[in-house]
């Protein structure tokens, strides 16, 4: 069976898709017999296993009372795992994402740390920006972000050396993908990569975070403060962040899905920052943010799973009529419909953050 196939036979696929195996060997565990139903409920339980362990990261830095709301917020977006696997579910991004958030769990245990960061690679090598993220986040602590350089200081903080250890062991998993399989086709990352940094426009990488995510990434901006206290913090967490937001930026068309791996810092950060605002003096703008999330996240409205002909789909934050998986996202050829979403998202941007801050000018006086 073709479980068997998977375990036993020689690897042969289209690049880079054949080295992120690591998802199809554990959907080779689950007694069916089509692949496509194993890989489904594999992506299930990952993806339900990734609320989990998003919701015992955000309990180390964000109050309980809000750690509830970012979860539901998170799982019942169109493109966050838990319903884009209905859609597309053979994909592998559940399970790498699950890595992800494990490794900044585990990151004060050496051996795990180490296992999770290279497992994660061979589900995806977008693990590799895991230990990264930990060198170099550590290395800007450790050398007061570029103030000063101390070999001594960097080479005795433990952190540096679980990542440069973890960092090894994930690139030598790196390695094993390369080895363990035989690409089909004569494919460099290096085109693509330059090809999308290049052909990416601004506006559209911005409605991107903006599709992803929804208003609430504004919340950030209005608490700036105590974000940057969160990185001054962790820098680490900045470092990953940065790292995604890189990847998602030459990684190719599906650049929302790309920017889910951010997820954890993403949640993180909006989470931080709401707990900082006074919610009882700002009931207007939480409103507007609930209602608009609800919309960008489509929880009552399905994905398009085949292209039909149709009207144009114009956006009200997303189309409600949309008749293909372009229309919901940045990369179309209906530029007119991504510029109206852009510029949607950035008036309600606006808004939210003048209310915002209009609020917390009003409850500064008050007090």
């Amino acid at each position: 069976d073709w479980s068997s196939d998977v375990c036993s036979s020689d690897l042969s696929a289209l690049e880079p898709f054949v080295y992120r195996f690591g998802t199809p060997c554990v959907a080779a565990l689950v007694p069916v017999a089509s692949a496509k139903t194993a890989l489904h409920i594999t992506n299930i339980g990952a993806s339900l296993l990734l609320l989990v362990l998003l919701t015992l990261l955000l309990r180390r830095h964000v109050p309980d009372t809000i750690v509830p709301w970012l979860i539901i917020a998170f799982a019942w977006h169109w493109e966050a795992p838990l319903r884009y696997t209905w859609w597309y579910p053979t994909y592998v991004d559940p399970l790498s994402i699950c890595a992800i958030t494990a490794a900044l769990l585990v990151a004060d245990r050496p051996v795990l740390f180490t296992l999770v960061c290279a497992a994660g690679v061979i589900v995806r090598e977008t693990g590799l920006v895991v230990p990264f993220a930990y060198v170099t986040g550590r290395l800007l602590a450790a050398t007061d972000f570029g103030r000063s350089f101390d070999w001594r200081r960097i080479l005795n903080d433990p952190t540096v050396r679980r990542a440069v250890i973890a960092g090894l062991a994930s690139l030598a998993a790196f390695g094993v993908t390369h080895i363990a399989v035989t690409p089909a086709t004569d494919y460099w990352i290096a085109d693509s990569a330059i090809v999308w940094l290049y052909s990416k426009p601004v506006p559209v990488y911005v409605l991107s975070w903006f599709i992803a995510f929804g208003p609430m990434l504004v919340l950030g901006f209005v608490k700036w403060p105590a974000v940057r206290r969160l990185f001054a913090a962790y820098p680490e967490f900045g470092m990953l962040l940065f790292g995604i937001t890189v990847l998602a930026l030459i990684g190719g068309t599906d650049t929302e899905r790309f920017m889910m791996w951010g997820a954890p810092v993403v949640l993180l950060v909006v989470g931080v920052a709401a707990a900082d605002i006074d919610w009882s003096r700002a009931r207007g703008p939480l409103g507007l943010l609930v209602v608009t999330h609800i919309i960008n996240g489509r929880w009552f409205l399905t994905t398009p799973i085949r292209t039909v002909d149709g009207p144009r789909a114009w956006p009200i934050l997303t189309p409600f009529h949309a008749n293909r998986l372009e229309d919901l996202i940045s990369i179309t050829n209906d530029h007119m419909a991504s510029f109206v979403g852009f510029a949607e998202y950035t008036l309600l941007a606006l808004v939210l953050w003048m209310w915002l801050r209009r609020g917390e000018g009003d409850s500064a006086e008050q007090a």
